[in-house]
């Protein structure tokens, strides 16, 4: 080729997403293996500091599980004067690769379009409020048909086909030229918006993209890989660091907690709320708040009823409990040491109100009686002196 071809295929290449095409294996393969030509070339500006270096980079797969949050985050929106027409707030499939499923909203009637927006936004969140951590946002919008019919888009489960744009995978709202659209794709009339960019009224009320997904900076943290926060000892936060294992307890279904939760006595649902005094989830557990008070922590019950993550891990399985007076627990059968003995348990002597065991020693304790009638570690409380007395019955 060329020095003109060699530039014309590397336009060729960018252009019309064939890079993406190329590395899907649905067409143009040879962009793959293209690179930006010589400085000898005398290529345009542009590709200053490119020479030898890979057109169609291979993409990074970048549609990781991050944890999701309980609230969500209106990212996307008219603002101060400004409408969102041009752009959009809908998410592009193609960039971002998130799954869609609508929801309609009905009839929203109450005065002014602002009240719609914001009534709208509500009905979609309570829509949405249980579904797990691959819902990762939503978009609303005013359809053309009714002048006060209302859908909303949820945006969960990306279809891992191939790697998308990072940005529109993460923070559409950052590049709202590449991974934002005014269109509902596809076209439905029912569900088209109602854009009227010269309705001063509009501007204001078109609807809005809202968002829960987080990589960890929206709250200043890092995650584990189990979507739990991290905090470093030079950088804390709170003080606190989610350690916290599965215990099985139930969770909430009402946004509710403790014994005003459904079924009583649970936690919060999802995997980030504190449950306050008043039984009540909200807030995000490690961030001081009305929910989380001064340490980060749910302030009912010290965040014993906090939500826990899913992905937490079970327990480790307790140690062994020491046997209380171990040290002189008969070693041989002769039963002639007075100073060797052991706690005995003998359940068809119980009686209620007296010790579950006694303690036998002497010629009676030698080591097959001890090993047969051994009473439990559980039913021995802790004293003072380590000698230990039995529970009652």
């Amino acid at each position: 080729m060329d020095r003109q071809e060699r530039i014309d295929k590397v336009y060729y290449c960018l252009a019309n997403q064939r890079c993406r095409y190329a590395w899907n294996e649905e067409s143009d393969p040879e962009c793959k293996d293209l690179k930006y030509p010589s400085k000898s070339d005398i290529f345009p500006a542009e590709w200053d500091g490119k020479s030898g270096q890979a057109v169609c980079p291979k993409p990074t797969e970048n549609n990781v599980r991050y944890r999701t949050l309980d609230k969500y985050k209106q990212v996307r929106g008219a603002d101060a004067g400004f409408t969102i027409y041009q752009n959009g707030w809908h998410l592009r499939k193609n960039r971002g690769g998130w799954g869609e499923i609508d929801h309609d909203l009905g009839k929203i009637t109450c005065t002014g379009i602002v009240c719609q927006e914001g009534t709208a936004a509500k009905k979609c969140k309570e829509k949405l409020q249980w579904r797990d951590w691959q819902t990762v946002g939503f978009a609303t919008w005013r359809t053309n048909d009714d002048s006060s019919n209302w859908w909303c888009r949820e945006y969960r489960t990306n279809d891992n086909t191939h790697p998308y744009d990072d940005v529109c995978v993460n923070k559409p709202w950052e590049d709202p030229s590449m991974c934002l659209t005014n269109d509902v794709e596809p076209s439905i009339f029912v569900k088209d918006i109602d854009l009227k960019p010269t309705d001063w009224d509009y501007r204001f009320g078109q609807g809005g993209l809202y968002w829960r997904r987080t990589t960890g900076d929206e709250v200043n943290e890092e995650l584990d890989e189990y979507g739990r926060r991290v905090v470093d000892d030079e950088d804390r936060v709170t003080g606190w660091v989610d350690n916290r294992t599965q215990d099985g307890k139930s969770r909430s279904t009402n946004n509710r907690c403790g014994y005003q939760g459904d079924p009583p006595n649970s936690r919060c649902g999802g995997d980030t709320a504190c449950c306050s005094d008043a039984g009540l989830c909200g807030g995000i557990r490690g961030i001081p708040g009305d929910h989380c008070g001064t340490d980060g922590v749910g302030t009912k019950d010290n965040g014993n009823y906090d939500a826990l993550p899913l992905s937490a891990p079970d327990p480790p399985p307790p140690p062994p409990p020491s046997y209380h007076y171990s040290d002189v627990y008969p070693t041989n059968n002769t039963g002639h040491d007075s100073w060797q003995g052991c706690w005995m348990y003998y359940p068809q002597l119980l009686e209620r109100g007296k010790p579950l065991c006694s303690w036998i020693s002497g010629w009676r304790a030698t080591k097959s009686v001890c090993d047969k009638k051994k009473c439990p570690s559980s039913y021995i409380e802790e004293t003072d002196d380590g000698k230990g007395k039995s529970l009652l019955a």
